[in-house]
């Protein structure tokens, strides 16, 4: 090799020590926690559905309201909380109305302010009955979606890297229904262990419609699935209420085994025991 030839070997040698392998530069997350809630487009007041569904609970009838806060007593709902895992799936929980809300809605409501206070406890809700209309710009199953993610992001810092690409953030960001369900999936699975993690979904029959249908069935296996995902180390625990008794949500839910129990709700035997008395069903409604 000529004297030329190893001054130009040598200086292709020294610009490839100064210049950084493109490839092996960490990018950083596509995105931000910050940035995907505002990609989520949701209110931040979680707690105003709630709000408006105990506000109206007054216009049922008493004996209707002490019929649901019963069922929310039940034993099935007690080893529900009790347990480490599980599906609870309240089958034909009331009628159809036109508020779009039943007793049990209340009761639920109720509910997620009476699961224990705890740092390391985390619950999601969504009234499907307040967010059934198409022209709202918080609907259907992406809505849903859309909901937990916000909600489930205010709750813990999440490692955001699994967010790889740029297609997957504009999926997320357009609301793409497999990308928002991945990444709930994939958020849900990096709680630690001693999380304890409840989700609410209540009236889930007013998304089962033909617009709606193949979604909210994808939508219903990302999440029951949380609940047997070896890779999901949080004590997930997923709770379903439906007005109308849904024959495509129960084949569905039956394939997790001892891990769902689904409730006829409209065969539940209920005791004089088991109701609550007027003065408490006034207190639990006021929360």
């Amino acid at each position: 090799m000529s004297v030329q030839q190893q001054q130009q070997q040598q200086q292709q040698n020294q610009q490839h020590q100064v210049m950084p392998n493109r490839d092996s530069v960490p990018t950083g997350p596509v995105t931000y926690q910050a940035e995907l809630i505002s990609f989520m487009a949701v209110n931040n007041n979680h707690l105003s559905d709630i709000s408006k569904i105990l506000e109206n609970s007054t216009r049922f009838d008493m004996e209707e309201l002490k019929l649901a806060y019963a069922m929310a007593n039940s034993t099935d709902m007690r080893i529900w909380l009790r347990s480490n895992r599980g599906i609870l799936f309240l089958n034909g929980s009331g009628d159809m109305t036109a508020a779009r809300e039943t007793p049990i809605s209340a009761s639920l409501a109720s509910l997620v302010f009476r699961i224990p206070e705890n740092p390391r406890t985390i619950v999601l809700h969504f009234f499907c009955g307040l967010h059934s209309e198409s022209n709202q710009a918080v609907c259907g199953p992406k809505g849903l979606m859309r909901s937990l993610i916000a909600q489930l992001s205010l709750e813990y810092d999440f490692n955001l890297a699994f967010i790889s690409s740029q297609a997957y953030r504009d999926g997320i960001r357009d609301h793409d229904m497999q990308a928002l369900c991945e990444t709930f999936s994939a958020m849900v699975s990096q709680l630690p262990a001693d999380y304890e993690l409840y989700c609410i979904l209540d009236g889930i029959s007013w998304l089962e419609t033909p617009h709606w249908q193949d979604n909210l069935v994808a939508t219903v296996a990302y999440i029951c699935y949380l609940s047997v995902d070896p890779h999901c180390q949080a004590r997930f625990k997923l709770l379903i209420s439906s007005p109308v008794r849904s024959l495509l949500l129960t084949r569905e839910l039956r394939q997790y085994g001892e891990l769902v129990n689904v409730v006829e709700v409209h065969s539940m035997r209920l005791t004089e025991r088991d109701m609550p008395t007027e003065r408490e069903l006034m207190e639990r409604t006021r929360r």
